[in-house]
């Protein structure tokens, strides 16, 4: 086994529970601190006591704390502290003597006969033990005296701890505090039966942390994302735990190398915490909690767990560990660190009977399996087996983590080196192909090795290396090739699950690369090792690769599949998202199967795979015009990548900038170098389609094609086709623009979905002649009345209104031209919006400018905008200028968008409709 050195934990110095260190605002606490801030600005002029109730390490000392800390400041309060110590428990007075003791130097102000009883109860006078009612007056009177100073503020925590004699003198006290300006607040565990009458006193119960504040929590600590996220659930919201959870792991399993045993250890504060009132429970009690507590999905029915054990049970549930769930038919922990604490009190022999026993009662064939290894001192050759099936049906469930940790217990329990290394090999590709966890899967995948150097070169092992690169976004070409050769090779002799995890880790790559020569070489390798392949993986070699070319019997086969998937109530992830690949891009993503996917991989522990939907969700999200979703899903997508350092994060970048593109955003241009050759060229176009730059849009779309053709493997071609004849019809290309569309309709493109035919008919109405435009236009815009695609409809009013305009057809055009304008401020797509409303000035159209349409240039654009408009060259202005002639065609290029024109011919116009706008 591969052994990692240990290392310092790289913490934030050790901190109050629920406090983000470095901040003086405890997390999560907003409401509790309201409430008591209400409490002692009533309580320090009137008196009054409070209980503050919660379970252990849920945050009462430190609330309390920072509570009275504020009334400190506000209020110039006096504090004064005891606590219950369980040393101390016996001793007569032991709280009020820590209470009253920083403050003795008070009691000579304090009237006889006061004084002399206050004195003999510290023990500081010789003299009888007062009587209760005395004491009490005694010290109501003492705090009258020490509040004419100051508020007085009376903290007793933990009273579960406090002596029997000073608990029944404070709790007198604490219901006689009217008019004494004392507020006195007291923390109890929930569920304690230490009595307190509280019926005059006020009482705050304090939950556990939320989720999302247990996250912040744990913000600071330096911690793989996954591993924070289990903590967080373990914790369950109690600081404490949050606090000290990480501190039982090793360094790398906080960095999500090293698995996390199923029972998270716990440190020796938490054990103190959760299972104090274990050690005096009798054996067989203890027997019965390790039973319950390793019986984790309650697979044996209570009955049969608890039979002849009723005494075991009633002093079970009477230790306040366990309580009896009638309707769930078991036995349900107080907390679920109290299990943790059961598991690792037990010893390991103990373990292992209570799994045996388990194993034998266990009523589910899986439960039974994972049992019997667990109570395996040895090795054993049908249980290492029987758990390769229990790991394929985790996965299927969407339990990645689950399968990963049972495929490496099998490696374990085997005497076959051979069998050992593949299984491993199989657990590395795992974390990293879907957990996206490289470096957990580079020790797994260094353990196989350790296990059989002679199976470094078996499928499963460059699968496993190969998915590392990938999924670091290293050396991802020869990654690529090595695959390819190892399925040459090995694929024939390997199992169907490695051949299949071998295809997925190529297509994958294929992704990233996203060019023809990637997805030719997927396209041979798929349809050599189809038969053994699933067809929604065998289908996406094409519809991901080259959707141009898919056949409508693809696309029938996958709405089947579509059909099948939407009809189960389960959702296997890994095939779900082979379906999502398949339909992505001939645009039939099931947006309902796909969401089910992110659902189950987050709690499955599947980030890759999550991340990989969260991006199929927002391009469908682009595409569909409902922008919001898609930044709202891209940016999870990045949040995600960049947790975990995964290489999809240029992809999702990139769907991010197609977004801002179309919108205008300039600064895209800076951004596109690390992205695949033709997203780049994507991008640019359609940021200078944005712009009215349609010869820049043709030059950038020939990287994927030019006018005409639908180059094999190029993916982008197909959802540019209104795009690219756009252009042509705009630059004077009318040729080109017919010659493209043709091309479209001979592949069959307007068959693939509602939206293709929508596109192509459009492209074919801006390519019509002056006679049959009008009715090509209404034509669409009748059958397509939906907005179901806002920007592609909103380019089309804007292209319609245009051509109207220029044929004198002024009212119309003004229909159309406004339509268009309401559908980019509804997209925020500014540039294209500005567009609109310059050809809605053109029809002489006027009305109140909005702030953000207020046409804004620079003093220097100003200059040379005015010059360009009088009809001088860029040469000319340069030299008026002192500017090179290319820094004019740069000004004059961001001028245009900003004037919502596209020609220099329209600057003289577009300037004095501008000034009246402004004026």
């Amino acid at each position: 086994m591969v052994t990692i050195p240990d290392s310092t934990l790289d913490l934030v110095p050790e901190h109050p529970a629920g406090r983000s260190a470095g901040r003086e605002v405890l997390i999560g606490r907003t409401r509790e601190l309201a409430e008591m801030a209400q409490f002692f600005g009533v309580a320090v002029q009137n008196g009054g006591g409070l209980l503050l109730s919660g379970e252990r390490g849920v945050g009462k000392s430190t609330l309390v704390d920072e509570a009275s800390r504020r009334a400190e400041e506000t209020w110039s309060a006096q504090v004064v502290r005891t606590r219950g110590f369980e040393a101390e428990a016996g001793v007569k007075f032991a709280a009020l003597h820590q209470l009253m003791l920083p403050f003795v130097h008070t009691l000579a102000q304090v009237p006889e006969p006061y004084r002399s009883i206050l004195a003999s109860t510290l023990g500081l006078d010789a003299g009888c033990t007062p009587g209760r009612i005395r004491l009490a007056t005694a010290l109501l009177a003492w705090f009258r005296q020490l509040a004419e100073v100051a508020p007085l503020i009376v903290v007793v925590d933990d009273w579960p701890g406090v002596d029997r004699a000073s608990r029944r003198i404070l709790g007198m006290v604490a219901r006689r505090l009217d008019a004494t300006r004392t507020a006195m607040v007291i923390t109890r565990r929930a569920g304690s039966t230490t009595p307190l009458d509280t019926s005059r006193m006020r009482v705050l119960e304090l939950s556990p942390l939320s989720e999302q504040d247990s996250l912040s929590v744990l913000q600071p600590l330096q911690l793989d994302s996954a591993v924070r996220q289990r903590i967080a659930t373990v914790a369950a919201g109690n600081p404490l735990a949050l606090a000290e959870l990480p501190r039982a792991l090793s360094s790398a399993q906080r960095a999500g190398v090293q698995l996390i045993p199923a029972a998270m250890p716990l440190t020796d504060r938490l054990r103190d915490v959760f299972a104090d009132r274990l050690d005096n429970l009798p054996e067989s009690t203890r027997e019965l909690l390790v039973l319950a507590a390793l019986n984790g999905v309650a697979d044996v029915p209570l009955e049969v767990l608890v039979r002849d054990r009723a005494d075991d049970v009633r002093r079970a549930e009477e230790s306040g560990a366990v309580w009896v769930d009638v309707r769930e038919h078991s036995l349900r922990f107080r907390h679920l660190l109290t299990r943790w604490a059961v598991i690792e009190l037990a010893s390991a022999p103990q373990r292992r009977a209570a799994h045996a026993v388990l194993a034998a009662l266990s009523t589910g064939a899986h439960q039974r399996i994972l049992h019997r290894a667990d109570a395996a001192l040895d090795v054993d050759v049908s249980t290492a087996d029987a758990l390769v099936a229990v790991a394929g049906a985790s996965l299927d469930g969407g339990h990645v983590e689950r399968a990963i940790a049972v495929l490496s217990r099998a490696a374990e329990l085997t005497s076959d080196p051979d069998f050992a290394s593949r299984r491993l090999s199989e657990a590395a590709y795992l974390a990293a192909q879907l957990s996206g966890a490289p470096a957990r899967a580079e020790w797994i995948l260094g353990r196989a090795e350790g296990f059989d150097h002679s199976t470094v070169g078996s499928l499963e092992a460059v699968t496993a290396r190969a998915s590392i690169l990938a999924a670091r976004g290293v050396d991802i070409d020869a990654a690529a090739d090595v695959l390819v050769k190892a399925l040459e090779v090995c694929a024939d002799e390997s199992d169907p699950r490695a051949v299949e995890a071998a295809v997925t880790t190529l297509s994958f790559i294929s992704s990233l690369a996203d060019e023809g020569a990637r997805w030719r070489v997927l396209h041979e390798v798929v349809l050599r090792h189809a038969a053994r392949l699933p067809r929604a993986l065998v289908i996406g070699a094409t519809t991901l690769g080259d959707p141009a070319r898919a056949t409508p019997a693809q696309l029938r086969e996958i709405d089947s599949m579509i059909e099948r998937a939407d009809s189960r109530a389960d959702v296997d992830p890994v095939r779900a998202m082979q379906i999502v690949d398949a339909a992505v891009r001939v645009d039939r993503l099931p947006r309902d199967l796909a969401e089910r996917v992110v659902k189950r991989s987050r709690s499955g522990g599947a980030a890759a795979l999550e991340a990989a939907c969260l991006l199929r969700l927002a391009s469908d999200a682009f595409l569909d015009g409902r922008w919001q979703d898609s930044e709202r899903l891209t940016q999870e997508g990045l949040d995600l990548c960049d947790d975990r350092g995964l290489a999809l994060r240029d992809a999702v970048r990139n769907q991010q900038l197609l977004l801002r593109a179309v919108r205008g955003d300039r600064a895209v241009l800076d951004q596109t170098r690390s992205l695949p050759r033709s997203h780049a060229a994507v991008v640019d176009a359609l940021l200078a389609m944005a712009e009215g730059r349609h010869h820049d849009a043709l030059d950038a779309f020939g990287v994927v094609g030019v006018p005409g053709e639908f180059p094999p493997f190029e993916p982008a071609a197909v959802w540019t086709v209104f795009d690219v004849v756009e252009a042509c019809a705009r630059s004077g290309r009318m040729a080109d623009g017919r010659r493209h569309l043709d091309a479209a309709r001979d592949l069959g493109l307007p068959a693939m979905s509602a939206r293709m035919r929508f596109l192509c008919d459009a492209a074919g109405a801006l390519l019509e002649s002056d006679d049959r435009y009008i009715q090509s236009f209404e034509r669409l815009l009748e059958t397509n009345p939906s907005r179901r695609w806002p920007f592609h409809l909103a380019r089309v009013e804007l292209a319609y209104g245009e051509r109207l305009r220029h044929d004198r057809e002024i009212r119309r055009a003004r229909e159309h031209l406004n339509d268009a304008r309401e559908l980019f401020s509804a997209l925020d797509a500014r540039t294209w919006e500005n567009r609109a409303a310059a050809e809605l000035r053109a029809t002489g159209q006027r009305r109140n400018v909005e702030p953000h349409l207020r046409v804004v240039l620079t003093p220097q654009e100003e200059e040379v905008a005015l010059l360009a408009a009088s009809g001088l060259t860029n040469k000319q202005i340069g030299e008026r200028l002192f500017l090179s002639a290319r820094t004019v065609s740069g000004h004059l290029y961001r001028i245009f968008p900003k004037l919502g024109i596209a020609t220099r011919a329209a600057l003289r116009d577009a300037l004095s409709e501008r000034e009246q706008e402004l004026s």
